[in-house]
C-alpha cells in the first residue's frame, strides 16, 4: 500500500516539497490554511498588472535553486540596481516629496556597506562589549559616518535600516549584529520577476497537487506508526507529516503536537 503524505502549507516550501514527493511517486496531499497558495510570496493583478506583495526577486539567479523553475514556467525576469554610483537607477524623494540628489543619496548607501563590511573583515575591530544588537552597534559609531552630507546621511540611515527591518524582517534592536558577518550573497546580480511575477512559478509547481484551501490544522498526533492530522474540516490519517507552516504559527502554538516536539 502506498504511503499517505502530508504537506501542511502551500507556501514556496509546501510546493517544492510536494512536487519532490509527487515526482518521486509518493501520494501526497497539501492542506493550506488561507483562501490562496503561496504563503509569503503573493501576486496581486487588481490594477491591471502584476505587483509582488511578498517575494519580488531572485537575489543571485547563479547556484538559486528558484532560477531553473523561472526558467521552467517562463518567468520574465530583469536586472535592478539600487547602489550602482551613477545614482541613475533610482528616484530618491524625501519625507515632504522632495526630490534629493540621487547619486549623492546612494553615496551614503555605499558608506554604509563600506562600513559592514570593515567591521565584518576586521578581526581588530572590537565593539564595545555590551554592543550585541545592530541598534547597539549603531549607537557607538559605525567609520565614515561622521563626515556625511544630509542627503548622505539619509542614504547611510536608509541602509543601516532596511538591513534588519527590510532583509532580515526585524528591528534593529532584535538582529544580533555578528550575523552580518554570516549573509550569504548568491552572485549574479538581483532578478526582479514581472510580467506576472511569482505567482507563475507557485502556480506552476502547484498545477498538478491536490490542495486543499481554507483547511487550517490545530493538532497533529503522531508516533510510529503514523499520524493523524486534526483541522477545521475534519480528521486526516497518514502515513507522514510535513510541517511548512510560518516560525511565527508554531511559536504561538495554533498547531497542538501530541507527543511535543523537541524543546530546540
Amino acid at each position: 500500500m502506498q504511503e499517505e503524505i502530508i504537506v501542511i502549507g502551500a507556501g514556496m516550501a509546501g510546493l517544492a516539497a510536494a512536487t519532490t514527493l509527487q515526482e518521486a511517486g509518493k501520494n501526497v496531499r497539501i492542506l493550506e490554511g488561507r483562501n490562496r497558495i503561496g504563503g509569503r510570496t503573493h501576486t496581486d493583478s487588481t490594477l491591471g498588472t502584476s505587483v509582488d506583495l511578498g517575494a519580488a526577486w531572485i537575489h543571485g539567479p547563479i547556484g538559486n535553486p528558484l532560477t531553473p523553475l523561472a526558467h521552467r514556467f517562463q518567468v520574465q525576469m530583469g536586472e535592478t540596481y539600487f547602489d550602482d554610483e551613477s545614482g541613475t537607477s533610482v528616484q530618491v524623494f524625501d519625507a515632504q516629496g522632495r526630490p534629493l540628489d540621487a547619486k549623492e543619496y546612494v553615496q551614503g548607501m555605499l558608506i554604509y556597506e563600506a562600513a559592514m563590511e570593515h567591521i565584518a573583515a576586521s578581526v581588530l575591530y572590537a565593539p564595545p562589549p555590551d554592543a550585541h544588537s545592530l541598534a547597539d552597534l549603531y549607537a557607538g559609531g559605525l567609520p565614515g559616518e561622521n563626515e556625511l552630507t544630509p542627503t548622505q546621511r539619509a542614504g547611510f540611515d536608509y541602509s543601516a535600516q532596511i538591513r534588519a527591518q527590510f532583509v532580515d524582517a526585524a528591528d534593529v534592536t532584535e538582529n544580533d549584529w555578528r550575523l552580518t558577518r554570516e549573509y550569504l550573497h548568491l552572485p549574479g546580480g538581483d532578478l526582479y520577476l514581472y510580467g506576472g511575477g511569482y505567482k507563475r512559478i507557485v502556480d506552476g509547481l502547484a498545477a498538478d497537487l491536490p490542495i486543499e484551501l481554507e483547511t487550517t490544522v490545530t493538532q497533529i498526533e503522531y508516533d510510529a506508526g503514523g499520524a493523524r492530522v486534526t483541522t477545521n474540516r475534519g480528521t486526516v490519517l497518514c502515513d507522514k507529516v510535513i510541517v511548512t507552516v510560518p516560525l511565527g504559527v508554531l511559536k504561538a502554538r495554533k498547531i497542538q503536537f501530541t507527543p511535543a516536539l523537541p524543546t530546540p
